[in-house]
Formats: C-alpha cells, sequence, structure tokens
C-alpha cells in the first residue's frame, strides 16, 4: 500500500485493465472516502474519458476492471456496495462500463452476471470473484441462478483453481480450471465469452 502504483492502467494489444486499490479497509473496500480521498477517483475518471476518446476515433478495445475486493459476493466476505457505486457513477459519467469485473478476497470461485442498460443498449457484464488461489477456501453457497436487484449468481466453486483469461479483437474468454490439491489434476469447470460487438454473453 505504500508503493506507487496502487492503482494503474494496462495498456495492451487487445485490451486496457484497470487495477484499483480498494485496500482502505478489511470490509467492505472502497476506492475513495474520508481515508483513501479522491485522488484514485479522479484518476479513474480521466483514465476512462481517455478510453472513451479512442473508442470514438474507432478504437474499440476490451476493458477489464480489477479490484481486490468483491462488488458481488455470496461467500466468505460481505459484497463491497459503495465500491460498485463509486466505481458506477465514473463508468456512466464517461460513458464507459467493463466488459469484465475481476476481484478476489472471497476464497472461492463465484460468477455473476450483470444485465444492465447503457444508452438504451442492453449490456450483460461478468463479474468474477476468482480467489481459488490462496492458503485456505471458504464455503460458497451453489449458485442456480438467484437474481438480485440486476444480477444474477450463475456459477459457484468451493476448492483450489485458476481462471485464464484470453482476449481478441472480438471476444473475452474466460475459463475457470479447478485443481484437485492431492492429484494436481486440473479439470474444466466454468467458461464465460463476451462479445464485444454486442456486449452480450455465452
Amino acid at each position: 500500500m505504500n508503493q506507487p502504483g496502487v492503482y494503474w492502467l494496462l495498456n495492451a494489444p487487445f485490451v486496457d485493465i484497470i487495477g484499483l486499490y480498494s485496500n482502505a479497509a478489511e470490509n467492505p473496500g472502497f476506492i475513495s472516502g474520508a481515508i483513501p480521498g479522491q485522488a484514485q477517483k479522479t484518476w479513474l475518471t480521466r483514465t476512462l474519458q481517455g478510453i472513451q476518446t479512442q473508442r470514438s476515433a474507432g478504437t474499440r478495445k476490451a476493458l477489464v476492471v480489477a479490484t481486490h475486493h468483491p462488488p458481488f459476493t455470496a461467500g466468505g466476505h460481505s459484497p463491497s456496495t459503495e465500491m460498485l457505486t463509486d466505481i458506477d457513477s465514473v463508468c456512466r459519467q464517461t460513458g464507459v462500463m467493463p466488459d469484465l469485473f475481476l476481484s478476489g478476497h472471497a476464497h472461492s470461485y463465484q460468477r455473476y452476471t450483470r444485465a444492465l442498460t447503457i444508452s438504451g443498449k442492453p449490456v450483460q457484464i461478468p463479474y468474477l470473484v476468482a480467489g481459488t488461489g490462496g492458503i485456505s477456501d471458504q464455503a460458497v453457497p451453489q449458485a442456480n441462478g438467484q437474481k438480485t436487484g440486476d444480477h444474477t449468481f450463475e456459477k459457484s466453486m468451493k476448492g483450489f483453481g485458476y481462471l485464464l483469461v484470453q482476449v481478441s479483437k472480438a471476444s473475452i474468454v474466460a475459463t475457470m480450471f479447478s485443481v484437485d490439491p492431492n492429484t494436481k489434476a486440473k479439470s474444466l469447470f466454468d467458461k464465460v465469452t463476451v462479445n464485444l460487438s454486442t456486449n452480450q454473453i455465452s
């Protein structure tokens, strides 16, 4: 937390990745407020404005946003609703929403689908909690499409594993592999694809 660059933009050929610092508290997680101040939120606004300028000029890359604390979670820790409200306000102000949202903190795998309408267009955004590589796993309820507000709880896993994210000009593909702690064998657990032209997932 005392090093420079605790929030950042990675400008890659097919994707922009924004990492935000939410660790102003153990729970629930913040990116602005009395303790962290407004610098990060101001930086996020400028960064998304820059991405919007590039898109207006014809360059449409995927956007991945990552935080430590999860906006949505059903196991291990509480969801960071204030953090999400802050991020949402900047995204709506600049007209740029993430195509994929990554987080950890809870020691489980959880996938949520958030359905929004942005500028009259229906948008689906996967919110993934990928906290399965740590020192212990935590219990998580079984996901079966439970809907809460604007998001549904699609998949969940207690155990160990890793997430592979592949990005092209056309799509983002996030694949979750479970790993047996004894044999180290991996197996496919979940896969979600974001179509960047339609902003729909499959």
